[in-house]
């Protein structure tokens, strides 16, 4: 059985900067650090929803499918 890792916002809140980009969606959080060259959107976008909850950001232009990707 794997342990969950509980984040406060104020963790997640730190992540906010080019090497660090954490957000939330659905109350888990994600490490998109890796991502930023590669988001289709750019890494602008990234930057608005860094060390936030991006969950209505997220499903408003994104499938489930996607969010599947990065899920652990």
């Amino acid at each position: 059985m794997s342990t969950r890792t509980v984040y406060t916002r104020d963790e997640v809140a730190r992540h906010n900067y080019s090497l660090s980009f954490w957000i939330i969606i659905d109350q888990d959080v994600y490490d998109l650090s890796s991502l930023r060259a590669e988001h289709p959107g750019g890494e602008k976008i990234l930057r608005k929803v860094a060390g936030k909850d991006a969950t209505k950001e997220f499903w408003d232009s994104h499938s489930e499918s996607i969010l599947k990707r990065y899920q652990e």
